[in-house]
């Protein structure tokens, strides 16, 4: 009797071990399709996500490059700037007869003038120079009173300008005897040449912006362009 209730005792255990470890068996196998289902789910979602965010941000830098942005600069020195005229006003002028008629520009327009800082008497020095208290995109920038450090601190900001902003941009220089500058004027059609529109604006002898109603457009009745090496 008593070894009969062993044997069968340790029987009734050994089923008991077996259902307890088919029962595991089977969670294991349900947990593990669970498990497998959401992360297949999960990673599909996640790449889905990227693809959008992909998408997004293709089009929204592809949006911007296509932007036809303006940069003018503005010897202000040899072409002084209306007495009197508040820089966004001076900005707001410039940029109605730039983009007067030319629906490729569609982007923002810069503009840098360049002053003789060592003339303290200048309309356009000082506070100008160091205080930005409008609004609209001009700026005031110390060029000295030597013709040629203005011509090289212009050529160094339109290398800057040129890798910020990509053709076919507006680049607009307002200078004088540019073309006796050899190397200013191969910098500039080497942009033309790579697709800027370059223009220069040589003013007359007799410029006085202060007497110009109409300013800027009657300064700018004679165009060069660096594209067609004519004027226009």
């Amino acid at each position: 009797m008593g070894r009969r209730h062993r044997r069968r005792k340790e029987k009734l255990m050994a089923r008991k071990m077996e259902d307890i470890s088919a029962g595991e068996d089977g969670k294991m196998e349900d947990i593990s399709d669970v498990v497998e289902d959401r992360t297949i789910k999960d990673i599909s979602d996640v790449e889905d996500g990227k693809k959008e965010d992909s998408s997004d941000g293709e089009e929204d830098f592809s949006a911007v490059m296509k932007r036809c942005h303006s940069g003018v600069f503005w010897d202000a020195v040899g072409f002084p700037l209306p007495r009197g005229m508040e820089p966004d006003a001076i900005h707001k002028r410039i940029e109605l007869y730039l983009h007067e008629g030319d629906e490729d520009i569609t982007g923002q327009t810069f503009i840098w003038v360049y002053v003789d800082e060592t003339d303290k008497e200048g309309p356009w020095v000082g506070s100008y120079l160091t205080d930005k208290t409008w609004e609209s995109r001009i700026y005031f920038l110390p060029g000295g009173a030597d013709k040629f450090k203005r011509r090289c601190r212009m050529l160094h900001d339109f290398h800057l300008w040129t890798t910020d902003f990509p053709p076919p941009s507006l680049l607009f220089l307002v200078s004088d005897q540019v073309k006796n500058d050899s190397l200013f004027c191969d910098r500039l059609s080497l942009y033309a040449r790579s697709g800027y529109r370059v223009f220069l604006a040589a003013p007359f002898k007799k410029y006085s912006p202060d007497t110009e109603a109409r300013w800027p457009r009657s300064l700018f009745r004679r165009l060069f362009s660096f594209e067609d090496q004519e004027y226009c």
